[in-house]
């Protein structure tokens, strides 16, 4: 699991003296731990990682011990990206798609991507009549 790194600094006094400690505490949490299984994962390498294949990303967000509101956070993401959800998807797919560079715009085509075969197929059967 991943783990988040956090500073905790508190003052005592001991034999009339003030003393400052400080110590770094790592804290457990689901979302560090996909950042890190992502920063495992080259996009368009398919055959590393094959253990990613043969789980859902479901699957894997349970074994990180995602909270519920993560899952449904997921599911939206995934959702905005192509028509499926994510007990559907490999956990490998869709992380070589997280491990993307982020680019500014996203499209995506209202009624899903067969809309563009289908319109092409409409307006050449137009220009044969």
């Amino acid at each position: 699991m991943g783990q988040s790194k956090r500073k905790c600094i508190w003052q005592e006094e001991s034999n009339s003296e003030m003393k400052s400690y400080s110590v770094d505490l790592f804290i457990n949490t689901p979302q560090d731990a996909l950042k890190n299984v992502v920063k495992q994962i080259t996009p368009f390498e398919h055959f590393a990682h094959p253990e990613y294949d043969k789980i859902s990303f479901a699957e894997l967000l349970t074994q990180l011990e995602a909270p519920s509101e993560m899952m449904e956070q997921m599911q939206r993401y995934v959702s905005s990206l192509m028509a499926i959800n994510i007990e559907s998807i490999s956990a490998r797919a869709m992380l070589s798609e997280m491990a993307l560079p982020a680019t500014r715009a996203t499209f995506r085509i209202a009624g899903g991507n067969d809309q563009v075969p289908k319109r092409l197929a409409y307006q050449l059967r137009e220009r044969r009549d």
